[in-house]
């Protein structure tokens, strides 16, 4: 390169940095501050696509029109007064953000974002909006009126609201209202605090509405809400639903760490080909006010869909879980949850559809806490058909309640041969009725109604009572007693003869090694081999231990290498549903430690000496590859200089030299 490509080069490098720097200060510059007065739509009107509108503290009284991407944000303290206009933010374009606001006194709705109809979003050029850090009040009692709601068709977007309080609407997020259709979208509702104050007239409330007019394949995400009524005994509030989820098709919802207080009707819940988890959720009620119509949490029509319902507390509601469900391929797992309630589970119906080719239901209720007033397990109206099957399976769940344990108050019908309701493995108890069918149930057939392999706990003056003309099987249970269950307390047709009696133990040591055997058996000394059960081992002596182990064909099996010698107790007892059973079996038996094998000598090198000689090998490596490192950067060093002396040496003036001569 010659003396003149050189300078060429420098003076266009010189260029580039200069028109950058006036870019870098326009980009500065695109934030327009404004201050009480100031007209914040003339602001909007003028701003260029992308700018940012920060609004200093105070009262800014207009109601707004957003039709181009921008942020509009404020100072703490900025309040913008919607003056009782229809909307105080009208949003009808995407790449819109509002954040630290506080929006209040539209007649009906706060912020309206309208997508428009038929739109041509794309899933590479989405529309995106985003509420946070925004705190909306409604000071007009509008039956309609809304905090943030959607119309218009939603394609491709992603929606964020997030770190907001917003009180006293009817309606606080809504997609239901005014009737949006969303598609292929992303929504996200996360840490907003929802506050439900008394309200004049006997109006719905809907905090978070997600009624959708038509969806499909949504990702759906509501975590770490507040949602509360202070006023629960307001006649306005009688009917607050907190979430309530609709017409969704082929989408995915989770709802997990969310707190509802006093909201009488928690969550309803249907969908079509969905997928939902519904976990670490918490939900009271006051204890004082639960009516029958309020519910924590409703399962409506979930057919071709799943549910996990986990780790989740339910208390004080009148009933915790109500099923009133028609679903078909639906499977619905409700597991470690804890659950006071007058009613924990509720089963007002469920149904399969009929005709179809190959529709099950399948529900699973399992490690459950369920404590009652009135009844723990509340059924009825439980149809299958021909072509549809229903499984209802209650396993390892602690149920007790002060009046009655399991009570079917109306008929149920299972014709299918797939089709069962059976009770395993957990721990019932309660003062009146243990279980329990009315004369509603008179001809219905039980064939399909199990109750196995439970601690039944009656109490003194308990009962168990079948109206039904068929026999009902609480068989193989235990009754906290060898003998079984007291005859006397025993009303209607039901088949107990035989039950849970002994649990066998065996224990041998050989050498170090102990090895400790249980089997479950019946009051005719038959192996049970199908339980559901667990064991636990308990070690003490020279060693200590504490082991849960499953039944497996009727058999559990202890193995541990003892740590000391001298002498063992072994004892193995049932558990159900976390509930130990003592069976009355311990055993002692002689132990002895495990001899330490004593090291040989050997003149080969170690393992440990291998793992140096690698280690020095892999150090050597590092310390080459940081010499030729530095050699390289030295290297460089010197080409720079050579280049920067080239550069700025002159050269000779040698014609000159020749003229003057």
């Amino acid at each position: 390169m010659n003396k003149k490509r050189q300078v060429s080069f420098l003076l266009a490098l010189l260029l580039t940095c200069l028109l950058l720097v006036p870019g870098l200060c326009l980009a500065e510059e695109a934030e327009l501050v404004l201050k009480p007065g100031d007209s914040i739509q003339e602001a909007i009107d003028s701003a260029n696509p992308g700018a940012k509108i920060l609004l200093s503290p105070g009262e800014y009284k207009e109601d707004i029109l957003i039709n181009k991407s921008l942020t509009l944000t404020g100072q703490d303290g900025a309040i913008l007064n919607g003056n009782m206009a229809y909307s105080t933010i009208l949003v009808e374009a995407s790449g819109v953000t509002i954040s630290n606001l506080e929006i209040k006194n539209a007649s009906a709705w706060d912020i309206m974002v309208s997508a428009g109809v038929n739109n041509e979003y794309s899933q590479t050029d989405r529309f995106s909006f985003k509420v946070n850090n925004c705190k909306l009040t409604s000071y007009f009692d509008n039956a309609s009126a809304c905090g943030i709601a959607f119309s218009g068709d939603f394609k491709y977007a992603d929606i964020e609201i997030s770190d907001n309080i917003i009180k006293d609407y009817h309606y606080h997020i809504s997609f239901g209202k005014v009737e949006a259709n969303v598609y292929d979208s992303n929504i996200i509702i996360k840490n907003n605090r929802l506050e439900c104050h008394e309200l004049a007239g006997d109006n719905l409330v809907r905090p978070l509405d997600l009624i959708f007019a038509d969806s499909d394949n949504l990702n759906i995400q509501l975590e770490n809400n507040t949602i509360i009524a202070d006023a629960p005994n307001s006649s306005s509030l009688k009917d607050t639903r907190a979430i309530d989820l609709a017409n969704l098709k082929n989408s995915q919802v989770s709802i997990s760490k969310n707190s509802m207080e006093n909201i009488s009707q928690g969550v309803h819940l249907s969908g079509d080909k969905a997928e939902f988890s519904f976990t670490k959720n918490t939900m009271t009620f006051s204890k004082d006010l639960a009516s029958q119509d309020d519910y924590a949490f409703y399962v409506g029509a979930l057919p071709n869909s799943s549910l996990l319902f986990e780790n989740n507390e339910i208390s004080h509601y009148h009933y915790g879980l109500y099923f009133d469900s028609s679903g078909t391929e639906s499977g619905l797992l409700f597991n470690d949850n804890s659950i006071e309630a007058k009613v924990p589970v509720y089963v007002k119906g469920i149904s399969g559809e009929k005709g179809s080719a190959s529709a099950n239901s399948r529900i699973i209720i399992s490690n459950n806490r369920l404590a009652a007033e009135t009844s723990a397990f509340l059924l009825g109206n439980i149809n299958d058909s021909s072509s549809s099957s229903i499984s209802l399976s209650v396993k390892s769940n602690n149920i007790a309640s002060q009046k009655d344990a399991i009570i079917f108050d109306r008929a149920f019908e299972l014709t299918n041969s797939n089709s069962f309701i059976s009770f395993t493995a957990n721990s019932i108890s309660a003062n009146n009725t243990l279980i329990g069918l009315n004369e509603a149930n008179r001809e219905t057939v039980l064939e399909a109604l199990t109750f196995r392999y439970n601690y039944l706990k009656l109490a003194d003056k308990g009962k168990i009572e079948n109206k039904s003309v068929y026999a009902l099987d609480i068989l193989l249970n235990w009754w906290g007693q060898d003998q079984g269950a007291d005859p006397d307390r025993i009303v209607g047709s039901c088949l107990y003869e035989y039950h849970l009696q002994s649990l066998d133990l065996e224990a041998e040591a050989l050498g170090s090694q102990v090895n400790a055997l249980a089997r479950i058996r019946d009051n005719s000394n038959n192996i049970i081999t199908n339980t559901d059960l667990t064991v636990r081992f308990t070690v003490n002596g020279a060693n200590s231990l504490v082991k849960d182990l499953t039944l497996a064909e009727g058999e559990a099996s202890l193995q541990y290498d003892s740590e000391a010698n001298g002498n063992d107790t072994i004892k193995a007892e049932l558990i159900f549903a976390g509930e130990v059973q003592d069976m009355n079996n311990d055993l002692t038996l002689a132990v002895k430690k495990k001899e330490e094998p004593q090291e040989a000598k050997d003149p080969s090198p170690t393992t440990g000496q291998q793992s140096d000689d690698k280690d020095t090998s892999s150090g050597q490596g590092l310390d080459n590859k940081v010499l030729l490192f530095i050699i390289a950067g030295a290297v460089a060093l010197i080409v720079i200089v050579v280049l920067l002396v080239l550069l700025t040496r002159k050269k000779p003036q040698s014609g000159k030299a020749d003229r003057t001569q």
